[in-house]
């Protein structure tokens, strides 16, 4: 996820950006499964809940920056 932001942040046009925020959302996405899957498999903990709820807050921020990113696309 980390290195899809990264890698946006290089990105040669604005199209290119939203494309790898939009991969960056999917490993979001990803994660917050995989810690969800763990969490239900074990015991809940504190720890298991602030992780999912940062991945949510990951997806979000993410999804803003698409939205806006298609916004400016859709103006040029």
């Amino acid at each position: 996820m980390g290195a899809n932001v990264e890698e946006a942040t290089g990105a040669d046009t604005p199209k290119d950006r939203v494309s790898k925020w939009a991969i960056a959302r999917k490993e979001a996405r990803e994660a917050r499964y995989w810690i969800r899957v763990i969490c239900a498999a074990s015991v809940d903990s504190a720890e298991g809940r602030a992780l999912e709820q940062e991945s949510t807050e990951l997806v979000n921020i993410l999804s803003t920056l698409i939205n806006k990113g298609k916004a400016s696309l859709g103006s040029k």
